[in-house]
């Protein structure tokens, strides 16, 4: 029910400061004028104008800051959407693909600059590569970080090794996308060389074992991914085995065994 307002004699004067002090602590915090008056009627406006009269808190500053940037991004996005412009929005498969491309590029021992490895991921879009470079989402960023494409790599291993995990998550916390791969180019460059050099060993006898699984699967008449798959699979190991062993996803390898129950 709205208010009757301040000072008309509907309300005890205890009733009308109380409303005075909710709508100037829900002014506070950011409510527009038009939901203040819905709530509180009448007493919202004493609480705007006295408000106003005030020098802003550091809570009212930042709060009124993330209001414009907010209604910034929106008005961003209809000037867009008005003018038939594609919004760019990658996926975690996006961002994987370009750490993975980063970490590759490692391993073949360089430490191209952030530029080099977006272009490098997206060779034929270099709008994408750009996009996705001074891409600010945070949260498919993090995923693909924690991704076990990410997590399982010789090289992401070498610098956990080096540096910790808790250092490795600064990465999360960066403003933009190409800023996270700097401090990831940055902590391979000061990781110890020998662990980069037994990571690029382990990887080559990975890739040996791939290989030979591959060859002993073929001999055994298994020509197709699907029917490795199945055969590693009744061997008893399980998913993520059998990705290693293939050098395949780990998610397309419990798609194809649980095609395999279904069919």
């Amino acid at each position: 029910m709205r208010a009757s307002g301040y000072g008309t004699g509907d309300r005890t004067l205890q009733e009308q400061q109380f409303l005075y002090r909710a709508a100037l602590k829900d002014a506070a915090v950011g409510l527009s004028k038009e939901q203040l008056r819905q709530k509180y009627g009448a007493a919202a406006d004493r609480a705007i104008a006295d408000l106003n009269s005030q020098a802003p808190t550091a809570q009212q500053a930042f709060t009124k800051y993330q209001q414009q940037v907010l209604e910034a991004k929106r008005e961003l996005g209809r000037g867009l959407a008005a003018a038939s412009t594609p919004i760019s929005r990658h996926s975690v498969k996006d961002y994987t693909h370009v750490i993975v491309t980063q970490l590759d590029l490692f391993q073949d021992g360089g430490t191209p600059s952030v530029s080099a490895v977006v272009n490098a991921a997206f060779p034929d879009d270099p709008k994408k590569a750009t996009s996705i470079m001074n891409s600010q989402h945070g949260k498919r960023r993090k995923q693909a970080w924690d991704s076990p494409a990410i997590m399982n790599h010789p090289m992401e291993k070498a610098m956990q090794a080096t540096h910790g995990r808790d250092c490795m998550n600064r990465r999360h916390s960066a403003r933009t996308f190409g800023q996270s791969l700097s401090i990831n180019r940055a902590m391979f460059k000061s990781c110890d060389r020998i662990t980069k050099l037994e990571a690029r060993v382990q990887l080559l006898e990975q890739q040996m074992r791939e290989t030979k699984a591959r060859e002993s699967l073929s001999d055994a008449g298994c020509t197709s991914s699907r029917e490795k798959v199945l055969a590693l699979y009744s061997q008893e190991k399980g998913p993520t085995a059998i990705a290693s062993e293939l050098g395949m996803n780990r998610d397309t390898v419990k798609s194809i065994i649980r095609r395999s129950k279904v069919g």
